[in-house]
């Protein structure tokens, strides 16, 4: 009889563990996909870093000695002058100056160990003013003014020239215009063959490489800055804007961005050796109007939002494609 009553108590207290370490293990997942401890152990690609101190999606952000740079952006209050420093090595954040103007998607280059923010969305309505930031002196001063204003421009640097792609004004541009720092002027190149703003761009071997975007001829392109032509590359298999790009290992990586009014969390890789793109393993959220850049081998996206951007977010998501499966 004590033996039968003890197996009865024994599964009853098996089943009762066993459902209490279920709940336990929902409770522990729910709690880890809110600190990010999920991304950090089980995300492959994915790590979920420390979050940058102010949200923000549209700005630009540049790396200079291993530190990225995120300059202005907009943020739920309006446009920022803020220049956010984050050092993936430590994984903390540090504030930099702040430009005399606030700028939501500006265009944001770095040559000659400084960094320059072109055009955005100002407060006062002029798009044309243009600051640079000297790392060494964290200090900002303003520069001859572009010809043209606008916003959602890519500004990228190739032969030590930045070049000033695209954007917003009055509709979407096709201009390009090459920036010389050591005259302080700017030059206008030949356009690109389709007009956009916020789209994805990013060099390889001193070749500019855009990805579709808001535009009034959906094509991706490749921008030679030794021969200063165009040529038309195969389009993402998929049409997006407000998505991010970085180089990595010879390869431009896009990210998220919208489609058919949706955001994505897509990961597409595009190989200029064959001309064709490849899926990655999704971002661990779906995102818009964030920035990307790369650092020792890693790729880093830095706030962004979603669908309407009503609040942006502070997150950062470190992407090692070592670690990728597919």
């Amino acid at each position: 009889m004590f033996r039968k009553n003890s197996l009865f108590i024994g599964i009853i207290f098996l089943f009762c563990l066993g459902g209490c370490l279920a709940d336990w293990g929902d409770s522990y997942l729910e709690s880890s996909l809110k600190n990010g401890d999920f991304y950090k152990k089980n995300n492959g690609p994915w790590t979920q870093k420390t979050s940058i101190p102010s949200a923000f999606y549209r700005g630009g952000c540049v790396v200079h000695d291993k530190k990225i740079y995120v300059v202005g952006g907009e943020s739920s209050e309006g446009f920022l002058n803020t220049v956010q420093i984050y050092d993936p090595i430590s994984d903390t954040w540090t504030a930099g100056a702040s430009m005399s103007k606030s700028r939501g998607a500006p265009g944001v280059g770095l040559t000659n160990g400084k960094i320059y923010a072109f055009g955005g969305n100002i407060d006062d309505n002029d798009g044309r003013t243009v600051e640079e930031y000297n790392i060494s002196s964290n200090s900002w001063s303003s520069k001859n003014w572009m010809t043209v204003g606008r916003y959602g421009l890519r500004a990228e640097t190739a032969n030590g020239k930045i070049h000033l792609i695209g954007g917003e004004s009055g509709g979407a541009s096709a201009r390009l215009e090459e920036y010389h720092h050591t005259s302080d002027s700017l030059a206008v190149r030949n356009n690109s063959s389709g007009a956009r703003q916020f789209f994805a761009s990013g060099v390889i071997n001193n070749k500019i490489y855009v990805a579709d975007g808001v535009t009034g001829a959906e094509t991706s392109e490749v921008y030679d800055s030794n021969s200063r032509s165009w040529d038309l590359i195969t389009d993402p298999p998929i049409s997006l804007s407000e998505h991010s790009g970085a180089v990595l290992n010879g390869v431009l990586y896009i990210f998220g961005g919208i489609s058919s009014s949706s955001t994505l969390s897509t990961v597409l890789a595009y190989d200029p050796t064959s001309d064709s793109w490849s899926y990655k393993t999704n971002m661990p959220k779906n995102l818009m109007g964030q920035c990307a850049a790369t650092v020792d081998g890693k790729i880093y996206l830095i706030g962004g939002c979603t669908n309407n951007c009503s609040g942006p977010y502070s997150y950062v998501y470190e992407y090692d494609s070592s670690k990728e499966v597919l």
